[in-house]
């Protein structure tokens, strides 16, 4: 709410007059002039509807670096984790596509004890150009962290995330020994609100 004053001026003439034998003349003629402010009409500006995005997690997976990842209490190998993934709110095998993503991954599991998990992640042949993320979500992009000697396809065409040196290792996909950590994409809990008198009233 905003208000505002308009100034205004008034002017006043004062005589002085001198009474003389019985006969009254002017002497002299005095002008003065005053401001006052006249407060003026208040008016409210009309706040537009805004729209507050939280980005959030499904239940029982944790946001990290703007992704919801989820560690599952069990091992297993290449094929049965993906369905394991699956059978949890349709979510994928864990991606990589940052070094800060990297980073977070041995953060995320350091107190559970682990030393493996699967990637989603499969390499057809002996170079990066050859690697595919699962269900369609590309090839292996700009960042990889991976282990000397890896891809391999001779030695396997998963790959693992090991924990205590955070590089991608070339395995078996038949290692039943692997751990699990499943991903899906935040979603956004919108909260459209408007304003009113100072006060933030949510819909």
């Amino acid at each position: 709410m905003t208000s505002t004053t308009i100034p205004t001026s008034k002017t006043v003439s004062t005589a002085v007059y001198q009474s003389t034998h019985g006969s009254t003349r002017l002497v002299s003629t005095k002008l003065s002039t005053s401001t006052t402010s006249t407060p003026a009409l208040n008016f409210t500006t009309p706040s537009p509807t805004t729209t507050i995005s939280t980005v959030i997690c499904t239940e029982g997976f944790t946001l990290i670096n703007n992704k919801c990842w989820m560690l599952v209490n069990t091992k297993d190998y290449r094929g049965n984790a993906n369905k394991v993934c699956f059978s949890n709110k349709g979510s994928t095998l864990v991606t990589i596509k940052s070094y800060d993503e990297n980073e977070a991954l041995a953060i995320f599991v350091k107190v559970k004890n682990i030393s493996k998990i699967w990637l989603g992640l499969k390499c057809e042949g002996q170079g990066g150009s050859t690697c595919k993320w699962d269900y369609g979500q590309g090839p292996l992009g700009a960042y990889s962290n991976f282990g000397s000697g890896s891809p391999n396809v001779t030695v396997g065409d998963c790959i693992y995330y090991a924990v205590s040196t955070k590089q991608w290792i070339s395995h078996s996909c038949s290692d039943k020994n692997v751990n699990i950590v499943c991903e899906l994409p935040t979603n956004k809990d919108d909260e459209k609100n408007r304003q009113t008198d100072g006060q933030i009233l949510y819909l």
